[in-house]
């Protein structure tokens, strides 16, 4: 199971998936909330500030993160970072009001 990630206006601005596996970090990036299914159904400007939050979240406690790497080995901290990062730096693209949609399934 993967986490899979669209950005869509008329054409595609995003598509991108990373392993479920990680569900646990993204939760606690998030501050306990629905984890990275926050982001879903916003705005471009409202999913960058959960997105940027978590980012930093995840990069100021590197060491807590790390040891919820899971023990399979599908998934890992740098990867799920790096994840993050590309679906802000492709929000960061839109306009804060463009009507986009964000699906995670």
């Amino acid at each position: 199971m993967s986490y899979d990630v669209s950005i869509n206006r008329v054409e595609s601005i995003h598509e991108s998936n990373y392993t479920y596996n990680v569900s646990e970090m993204f939760t606690k990036a998030f501050r306990g909330t629905k984890g990275l299914w926050i982001i879903e159904d916003e705005t471009p400007y409202n999913a960058r500030i959960f997105l940027l939050e978590a980012i930093e979240n995840m990069e100021n406690n590197k060491e807590e993160y790390v040891k919820l790497n899971p023990e399979n080995g599908w998934g890992i901290y740098e990867g799920a970072l790096k994840f993050l990062r590309n679906i802000f730096r492709d929000l960061d693209k839109l306009e804060d009001d463009e009507n986009i949609e964000i699906s995670i399934s």
